[in-house]
């Protein structure tokens, strides 16, 4: 499913500089000719990592293989919110914040896919994450 997004009516984060800083990672190794490339907090990847809760460590391509999969999930969720919301004549209202469920992080139902424009280039990007660490990165910038 595919919808049109108008990058000017999202919020701008600088993209770039979070992910050079390491803040935010890419949930995905390559992002299609139209899609919307997807990062993942790295508090949250961290989080992640770990999560068998068995001392054990996930490896970052295994990892990343799942995240692909789960990201392209939520943005089809989060594609189907907006058809649903009249994407064509009601853009301008559409929010930027999904929340979905999700057992992708043991202490939380909810997982949340926050969309944003990168503040240099009018490219609209995706953020997955638990909403506090969402939250926080936001407030840093």
């Amino acid at each position: 499913m595919s919808i049109a997004l108008d990058p000017t009516v999202l919020p701008a984060l600088d993209i770039i500089s979070l992910a050079q800083s390491g803040k935010i990672l890419r949930a995905e190794r390559t992002t299609e000719q139209d899609g919307i490339p997807c990062f993942i907090l790295r508090k949250d990847w961290d989080r992640l990592k770990s999560r068998d809760g068995k001392g054990n460590t996930l490896s970052d391509e295994t990892l990343l293989r799942a995240l692909e999969k789960i990201s392209a999930r939520f943005l089809q969720e989060a594609a189907k919110a907006c058809k649903l919301l009249g994407n064509e004549s009601h853009q301008n209202a559409l929010p930027s914040t999904f929340e979905i469920e999700s057992d992708l992080f043991p202490h939380r139902k909810k997982v949340f896919l926050l969309l944003v424009r990168d503040a240099t280039h009018p490219v609209v990007c995706a953020l997955i994450g638990t909403s506090s660490a969402l939250l926080d990165s936001l407030r840093a910038h």
